[in-house]
């Protein structure tokens, strides 16, 4: 997030342009010339979470450096604000900016999942509602979910054994 690995060195500030496939500009090179954007219609990372992803203000100068990122998010001024890229065998994903709110609570948690290759990991102990979350006892067998909002809420929740239990939450409601 911001800038990660950010030092300017042999022409590059981003180290780890490779494996984000962004780089930026900081004034001190040439500017590349902008690259098409690769940007995916859906994409795991930002699938449930609103169009108009509030990702703050955002860094300025960050364009594509490869044409296999994945632009998810790109600021009013053509900044990217997030990307996805895989390389090698991983997976990296740049974020420029991440202000706390419930919708990017969920967007960091689905990128971290798809940068470790592990989506299925959201199929089960995650609550489908991103204004929900929960927290589930395996040893108990017990699960807690939380309405962080102002408004009832529903949310659907699947076990470790995959069974699927659906809970209705008045406002600021935890429920066992």
């Amino acid at each position: 997030i911001t800038d990660p690995s950010g030092h300017q060195h042999q022409g590059r500030y981003l180290q780890l342009e490779d494996v984000l496939g962004v780089q930026k500009e900081i004034g001190q090179s040439c500017m590349a010339a902008a690259r098409p954007q690769n940007i995916p219609e859906t994409h795991f990372i930002s699938e449930g979470i609103p169009v108009d992803i509030q990702l703050g203000t955002g860094m300025s100068f960050v364009y594509p450096a490869s044409d296999d990122a994945e632009i998810l998010s790109v600021s009013d001024g053509g900044h990217v604000q997030l990307s996805a890229n895989s390389f090698a065998d991983g997976r990296g994903v740049y974020l420029s900016e991440l202000p706390y709110n419930l919708d990017n609570a969920r967007l960091l948690l689905r990128a971290i999942a798809w940068a470790a290759g592990k989506e299925g990991a959201l199929d089960t102990l995650v609550c489908d509602n991103v204004n929900t979350d929960c927290a589930y006892y395996p040893e108990s067998g017990c699960t807690a979910v939380v309405n962080h909002t102002d408004e009832a809420q529903t949310a659907n929740f699947v076990d470790a054994e995959g069974t699927k239990q659906t809970f209705e939450l008045k406002p600021h409601e935890l429920a066992w």
